[in-house]
């Protein structure tokens, strides 16, 4: 996985997709809202670092079967 910031959106590659997200903090709780599949998806987490290591499991898991 890798994260770049361009133009303040978080670009979050796995293996095979790049998530373009949008990272907000309110207080000790960060909202990850991204687009998938025509979908808005909002996550609300206070760890930035599992989530993302979740989130890669699952992608990489999902495109390693073809659901994509």
């Amino acid at each position: 996985m890798k994260i770049r910031i361009k133009n303040e959106k978080w670009l979050v590659s796995f293996n095979t997709m790049i998530l373009e997200c949008d990272i907000e903090k309110n207080d000790d709780l960060f909202i990850v809202t991204f687009s998938l599949e025509n979908k808005r998806i909002r996550l609300k987490t206070h760890y930035l670092d599992e989530t993302f290591k979740t989130l890669e499991k699952i992608f990489n898991r999902r495109n390693s079967h073809n659901y994509c």
